[in-house]
């Protein structure tokens, strides 16, 4: 898995900087740990004058945020590379690099069109209007309109594009330091969700 592409150092740095944050705090997942010297030269060198360390064996768990331990070392803010459930229970600053995991023979139009007759059969809707709710992991979420596109073209070979509509999932990508977090709730298939709003995040993908 890619874990810190060139556009990602460039996003995190814009982001440092924008906020001019002095402390930062890189929290890599337990399996991820190996990348992070490589990730660390990177940025210690787009970051000059700052403060850079390494957060590794979280308490928390290897997909949420380490508020707690960034706050020993006196952290402005936190980078969370790596997959992530999204759970944040305080109020440090947190962008969320995913990293781009490869997920190879899934995104051909053969597949999804077998995939696409699986779930018609399954749900047993072969006539008539569909939604189609897509859930991706954080770190495949950089395929998600190449799905889409693939399903789209799949149902406009059977004549279906204009009665299916297909929703999105997307996970946030940055909290600052006043966002209001809704109450949230696990979803094994996504991460965490808003509990109060489930809907509201999802939107259709044109």
């Amino acid at each position: 898995m890619d874990v810190l592409s060139p556009a990602d150092v460039e996003r995190v740095v814009s982001w440092v900087t924008g906020n001019d944050f002095r402390r930062v705090a890189l929290q890599f997942p337990d399996d991820l740990l190996a990348d992070a010297p490589a990730a660390f030269v990177r940025l210690r060198q787009e970051l000059p004058g700052r403060s850079i360390f390494v957060l590794g064996d979280s308490q928390y768990g290897s997909g949420s945020v380490d508020e707690v331990g960034a706050q020993h070392y006196g952290a402005d803010c936190i980078v969370k590379l790596g997959p992530s459930d999204q759970q944040h229970g305080g109020s440090m600053p947190v962008l969320f690099v995913f990293g781009k995991a490869k997920l190879e023979g899934v995104i051909g139009s053969s597949a999804v069109a077998s995939l696409a007759s699986d779930l018609f059969e399954h749900f047993g809707c072969p006539e008539g209007p569909v939604s189609l709710v897509l859930f991706c992991d954080t770190s495949l979420q950089h395929l998600v309109n190449s799905l889409v596109d693939s399903f789209r073209e799949v149902l406009l070979d059977k004549g279906r594009d204009v009665t299916m509509n297909i929703f999105v999932a997307a996970p946030d990508l940055e909290l600052s330091r006043d966002a209001k977090v809704l109450a949230r709730r696990r979803d094994w298939r996504f991460g965490t969700l808003p509990s109060e709003a489930w809907w509201s995040i999802l939107g259709p993908l044109v």
